[in-house]
Order: C-alpha cells, then structure tokens, then sequence
C-alpha cells in the first residue's frame, strides 16, 4: 500500500518536474519619487497616466520623464535598479522574458545610475541603454550615462565594464572601473575618472529608497576616491559623497534656473549692447520665463543711456510719473514686462495657458489666423499676449490676444464633435478682429476696424497610427467697420459698418452678390512620421487667407491705408485669386526638426508673385563631431516678388536664425540673424536685416 501511494505521489509530482511553471511576467517597478507633482509617465500611446504611486508598475513602452525631482526603478524579479536624476527623459522598450530578449531602454536627456544584477532568473542577464549619440551594452555593473544635448553624451563605470558604441562613428570602446567616455567629444576615447570628474558625475545619483547592496552580485563602486589617473585601490563607502553632492546641488539648482545674455542687439536699424538675466522655473505643467534686460548704447551702469521700448523707462516702476494713478499703471506696466511666457499645458491638454511671448497661434484650419505672432519684433517692442482654452469631450474654446496691456487684435473659436472621441467629426466657428489697425497713423484712413469670421469643418478619413487622413474645408469673410467718413480711390465710405462690402444687393446673379470672402478645402495627415498638409485655396476681393499671420504686426497700418482706398469696390472689379499650398514636416527627436510649406497662386493674368507663401522651420540639436546647433525660421507672402525685387527681408517676412556653439555645458556663443523694420523721419518703413552675437552663461 505505502508503495502504492509513493508511486503515485511521484506520479502527480513528475508533471510539476518535466513542465516547469510558466515564469512571471517581468515589471519595472517604480519605487522611489521626491515630489508626485515634478514626474510624469507616459504610455505607449503617448497618453499622460494622470495616477503615479510607490509600487507602480511600467510596462514596456513606458516614458518618464523627471522635473525637478529624482525617481527609482526596481526591475521584477530581476532585481537590477536604476535612479533617474532631476529633468530626465528616459523610456523602458522592453524587459527581458528569456535568455534570447534583454532589457532595453532608452535615455533620451538627464541622467541615471543603473545597477545591472549580475546574477537572477537567467543564466545570461541582457541590457542595453541607448542615447541619442551612443547605447551601452551592460553586463553586471555599477554605471552612469548623461546626456545633455548639444553638449556631451557620457557614459562612466564605477564598477565592472560596459561596451560603449558610438552611433555617429561605429566605434565601440569598453569602459571599465573608473573610466568614462563622451560620444560627442571630438576624441572618442576612454579617460580616467579623477576624483573631481566623479563628484560631478556622481552628483544627485545616491538612491535614496532602493538598497544597492541588494542588488545581486552588487559590488561597491571603486572609484570614489583616487589621483588624477587611476582610481584608488581601495574604495570609500557610498554615503562618503555626500558632502559634494550637497554644495553641487546648489550649482545644479541654478544652471537649471537661471541663464544670462551677454551681447548686442539691433532695434530699429541701432546696435545696442545687452546683459540680460531669463530665470526659469517649471512645476509640473506650469512654467514660467522672466525677461530681465538691460540693453544699452555706450554704458550698462547708466540708466539713461539703456533703451526705452515705447519710450517707457521699464525699471523706474512708477516714479517716475507725477500723480499715483500714472505710477499705479506705470509700475504694473513694467512689472507685466518682466514676463518672458507662462505656460501650462498644450492646446491638447483639457487646459492650456500661454502669456507673454505668443507665436505660432492657429485658429481652425488658418483660414483667418495662421501662425500669428506677436514677438516678431521683439525686443524692440514687447507684448504680453495671451493664448488659452478648454478642451472637452465635444467642445473646445480658443482664445488669442496679443497685447494684454493694450489689446487691439484678439479673437476666438468654439469648435463642437457631435460624436466626442469616438468619430472626430468637428465643426467651428471663429471671429478675430483689430479694432485699431491705424491707431499709428496720422491720418487715420476713416479710423477702421477689421472683423473676420469664418466656419470650419473636418472628417477623418483614416486615422491608424502610421497612416491618417483628414479632410476639411473653410469659409471665411472681413466685415470692415468705420468710425469716420474716408474718401478713397472709389468713392466715399460712410461711417458704420460696411454691410454691402460682404453682400451687395444690386447684383442679379446671388454668387456675384457675394464678395470678398474665400474658401480653402484640403487634406492633412501623417505618415509613420512625415506630416503633411495639401489644400486649395480660392479667395475673392479684398480677403485674404491667413490675413492675420507672423507679420501681421507690422503690416496692419497698410492693411488700414490699402482696404480704405479700394472700398466701396463694385463686383465687376474684385479680382480673384486661387492657390494651392502644400506642407511637409517630421521629427527626429534630437538630430532633426524640419517643416517647409509653398503656396502657388494665381489670378487670371497668371502667376501671382505677390500672393505666393514660403513657410520654413528647420532645427538641428546637434551636429555630429562638433558641439553645435543651428535653427532657422522664415515666413514670407510674395517669396518670389521679394527675391525678384531684391526685398525678400522686407515687412512681408519674419525671419530668425542662430547658430550656437557650445565651449561647455554652461557657456555657449551664438550668432543670430533676424530682420527688422525701422520708420525713417517721413513715416516712410525701411526693412532690412541683422546679425548678432551673443554669449549665453547658465549658473
């Protein structure tokens, strides 16, 4: 009997013995973070996961990003560990199932510590991390990487060894204890780590929850202390550190915080000198920039002699002005100055917020508004605009300003999805106005007042992660309205709102009743990671597509001089302009960012080389081998005409580019070119363009 229930224990036992139990599903385990409000994680599908805990877990796919606090990560049931440092973008794509997968990873800015287990579920632990410029392949070891970008892409080993390869070269090099090498370095080589080089890099890398000596096959790093060339044979415990780390961190603190400009600048065809401190300071989605400048002509400790923007002394904050109410104003004026931007969130977030320095506001499709800026002349005039809204399952509401101090061109949109989320069917309206366009003018042209308003739509046609198509079409119209009587080419313009210049009666066919309004219908989309926009665009009269524009600013007078002189313009001479503009543009996140766009335009004598529009944005975080980075960005109507009439940088076009090279992390030259537009004593504007250079200084 005592056989007979042996053999079948051994029986129930075998199956358990030849089949092993599936093994468990492998998690990076967040452990440790110092402030809930300063980290954020992002899923695979780029969605924000708004619930961050100790224990959470991050599956592959994941990306985290780090402000101004630390995070832990524990790998289950590997046991590896790693710390990232404050304002790090590291991603986990994917986590060892066996001994053919590994763990991969992906840092693309900051800094970490990882602490590979040596010994764990597998016979073979595999790990990678990649950078921008390099990737690591680890073994069990003690090791850090840094990536700032522009700058150094580092790897260190405090113990065991990794294989560093640089994706720029094809070199590989194979870093041990006390050894670090950057990618971005005109020498792709490894040094020794002197113990200066160490407290720097060790900087902010002490876990503060995880234990390392847990860590299986864990060794303490022997490499905190030592000579200028060789590490010491005898390392100092961990917590040794400590006292560097701690008077490092205020450094840190205020190379994250705080810049310097140190250079000229030219304002209204002047070179003037400039200091100017921008702090900067983030929590969570809330950001916000300061401006504190001195510009000046011959002395920095002269207040007399520094510019005045608008004639207004910005650091006097109302003492200088004679009666309590003035100085009220006065000091609120300067104060509002000071704002270089506060933002909180993006225009896809359910709130988002933008003051100071607007660019690049779109209302709809752009029929009315497209890429409008208030900073095109900036410093040489300062606005606090505003852009914000709300953003619902089915409704969302858009608002831009451009000066808050004086508003003059402000407008909205309420956009409507009848479906929500489910089939992004959209409909909106927009209306935008300038109620001052020749507010500058001597002669105020009738003193007019530009109202536009526009209906937009769009349906998904196809919407898959590597491939979407979207339809759309606009329609839009100008209702000008005038507060004085103005005589122009055409006649007499009376007073009030212009209602025959958007519907005139005494026409018999209903289409020729319809003037000076336009219509543009197209397609937009992306492809894996090109994005593109195609559409048509017909306007009729004195509408114009994406009146208001980058250059809007300095072009509105003439917009009030030019409508005042044609209006009332009868339907038999409103000309009609057609064009058809294209858009391509993609991104690789830290090599390169490009979008360029040209729309072709005619009426019916033909080709329409002052309508015609040339839109580029180029950015290049590094160049490969040097520590340099470059930036370009133009916007002109009339691209042809300009280049014909040798006046391609007049007031048509905003342009703006620099090329910056860095001497360390903390100390870069830039060369920058902008245009600018200067009145001369006739009121008569000149236009040309400028090159300056400057010294930027970080803390």
């Amino acid at each position: 009997m005592k056989n007979l229930l042996l053999a079948a224990s051994i029986m129930l036992l075998l199956p358990l013995v030849m089949f092993p139990q599936e093994t468990e599903e492998p998690t990076a385990v967040l452990e440790y973070f110092g402030d809930e409000y300063e980290i954020q994680v992002f899923d695979i599908d780029g969605n924000r996961i708004e619930e961050i805990f100790y224990g959470m877990d991050l599956m592959p796919g994941d990306r985290i990003k780090t402000g101004r606090t630390a995070a832990e990560i524990r790998l289950d049931p590997n046991g590896s560990i790693i710390r990232l440092s404050s304002n790090t973008e590291f991603v986990i794509e994917s986590l060892q199932k066996d001994e053919q997968s590994a763990n991969e990873f992906t840092l693309f800015g900051g800094k970490l510590r990882a602490i590979a287990a040596k010994f764990g579920l597998f016979k073979r632990n595999n790990y990678s991390i990649q950078t921008p410029s390099a990737v690591a392949g680890i073994r069990g070891t003690d090791f850090g990487l840094e990536v700032i970008p522009s700058a150094s892409d580092s790897a260190f080993v405090f113990e065991g060894e990794i294989d560093y390869t640089s994706l720029t070269s094809g070199e590989s090099l194979r870093l041990g204890a006390g050894q670090f090498a950057d990618a971005l370095a005109p020498s792709f080589e490894a040094l020794a780590l002197s113990t200066e080089n160490f407290a720097a890099l060790y900087r902010d890398l002490q876990f503060e929850a995880l234990v390392p000596a847990e860590v299986p096959g864990y060794q303490p790093p022997a490499v905190e202390t030592g000579s200028d060339s060789e590490p010491a044979a005898e390392p100092e415990p961990e917590p040794e550190i400590s006292e560097p780390a701690e008077e490092s961190a205020f450094m840190r603190y205020l190379s994250e915080h705080l810049g310097m400009e140190i250079g000229t600048v030219t304002i209204d065809g002047l070179t003037f000198s400039k200091f100017i401190l921008q702090p900067a300071f983030n929590i969570g989605d809330f950001k916000l920039g300061l401006y504190l400048p001195i510009i000046y002509n011959t002395d920095l400790f002269d207040p007399e002699d520094w510019y005045k923007p608008d004639d207004n002394y910005e650091w006097s904050f109302g003492t200088d002005q004679d009666n309590s109410a003035d100085a009220a104003r006065d000091a609120l004026k300067d104060l509002v100055l000071k704002i270089r931007y506060i933002e909180y969130g993006d225009n896809r977030d359910p709130f988002f917020l933008k003051a100071g320095n607007v660019n690049n506001v779109t209302l709809g499709h752009g029929i009315i508004i497209n890429r409008f800026a208030n900073d095109t002349d900036f410093p040489a005039i300062r606005r606090v605009g505003l852009n914000t809204g709300f953003n619902a399952d089915k409704w969302t509401i858009e608002s831009v300003f451009n000066d808050l101090a004086e508003p003059e061109i402000m407008g909205g949109r309420i956009g409507y999805r009848p479906l929500g989320r489910t089939l992004p069917l959209g409909f909106g309206i927009s209306s935008v106005t300038d109620i001052a366009p020749a507010a500058d003018l001597d002669d105020k042209a009738g003193d007019p007042l530009f109202l536009h308003t526009a209906l937009d739509t769009e349906f998904p046609l196809m919407e898959r992660d590597n491939f979407s198509l979207v339809g759309f079409a606009d329609i839009g119209t100008m209702l000008p309205y005038y507060r004085e009587d103005y005589t122009g080419s055409f006649g007499t313009v009376s007073a009030g709102w212009q209602s025959d210049f958007i519907y005139d009666d005494s026409e018999d066919n209903l289409l020729e009743r319809l003037q000076n309004y336009g219509w543009a219908s197209g397609i937009f989309g992306n492809l894996s990671i090109l994005n593109y926009r195609l559409e048509y665009q017909y306007n009729k009269g004195l509408f114009a597509h994406g009146f208001y524009g980058p250059t809007y600013e300095r072009q509105r007078e003439q917009y009030a001089r030019d409508l005042g002189e044609l209006i009332p313009l009868s339907s038999s001479l409103q000309e009609v302009t057609r064009g058809i503009y294209g858009q391509a543009g993609f991104e690789l996140e830290n090599l390169l960012m490009l979008e360029a766009g040209y729309r072709w335009a005619w009426d019916d004598e033909g080709f329409d080389d002052t309508a015609d529009l040339f839109h580029l944005m180029a950015t290049v975080p590094r160049i490969p081998f040097i520590p340099v980075s470059a930036s370009l960005g133009m916007d002109t109507v009339g691209f042809v005409d300009g280049i014909e009439s040798n006046s391609l940088f007049d007031e048509r076009t905003a342009l703006f580019g620099e090329l910056v090279y860095s001497f360390a992390p903390n100390l870069q030259i830039a060369a920058v070119v902008t245009n600018f537009v200067s009145e001369d004593e006739a009121g008569n504007k000149e236009a040309d363009f400028a090159v300056s250079i400057e010294t930027r200084v970080s803390f």
